[in-house]
């Protein structure tokens, strides 16, 4: 609504200000001529207002079809898209990333005991604290409930190690608090490495995902390579 308001406020700000530079130029003059052009000029600044209504518009579509609703960060399409383009990049200029695939232990207990509401403010916190400890140019989504995913870009296994610790400790040394409500939570990590681990999303997805499932099996909270 705001967004509405902000152009129909601009449209009417148009019309008054062409409105009376007409009526100053044209006093005098044919007045049929004045008017023809005065909305001449009006139907092109008005053109020009609705273009960039449209391009905002379009725009923000965009993004929020790139984003989970959730958390804001990336959905599992862009994931596996921006995957296979940092695939490419790093066979072109022969460099290395890492995938991480993280899921929260244990959930449905959390869901169970506290209800959904405070499941999703878990989610939208987890999401918050992987974000924080990975770098502005690294690829970070929900890759779908309470699973994620990132692209570590030029980043080999042996290095992201300690950053997947340190996001695993992060989440188990924090306090989730919401409405009332507080609990601990855990979250355990697999890790693939492109090239050693394979050359293609679907091989890096497997690896990392199977890493993951092996730390949960283990009974959780463990970062698996």
């Amino acid at each position: 609504m705001k967004f509405l308001r902000n152009y129909i406020t601009s449209i009417l700000f148009i019309i008054i200000i062409v409105i009376f530079i007409g009526l100053y130029l044209f006093e005098d003059s044919n007045w049929l001529f004045g008017a023809g052009l005065i909305f001449s000029i009006l139907g092109i600044l008005l053109s020009l207002v609705f273009l960039r209504s449209w391009i905002h518009e379009f725009s923000y579509l965009k993004e929020s079809a790139m984003l989970d609703g959730l958390t804001g960060i990336y959905n599992h399409k862009v994931f596996k898209d921006r995957l296979g383009e940092e695939i490419r990049r790093a066979k072109r200029y022969k460099k290395q990333l890492s995938v991480f695939f993280m899921d929260i232990d244990k959930f449905k207990l959390i869901n169970d005991n506290y209800g959904h509401v405070f499941g999703d403010f878990v989610i939208k916190e987890t999401a918050r604290i992987i974000k924080g400890n990975l770098r502005n140019f690294d690829v970070v989504s929900r890759y779908g409930g309470e699973e994620f995913s990132a692209v570590l870009i030029n980043s080999r296994k042996r290095d992201t190690r300690n950053t997947a610790e340190r996001i695993r400790k992060t989440i188990e040394s924090h306090v989730f608090s919401y409405n009332g409500f507080e609990a601990n939570i855990t979250i355990s990590i697999g890790i693939s490495e492109y090239p050693d681990d394979g050359e293609e999303v679907r091989d890096l997805i497997r690896d990392a995902d199977g890493a993951m499932y092996s730390a949960k099996k283990d009974g959780g909270n463990l970062v698996k390579p």
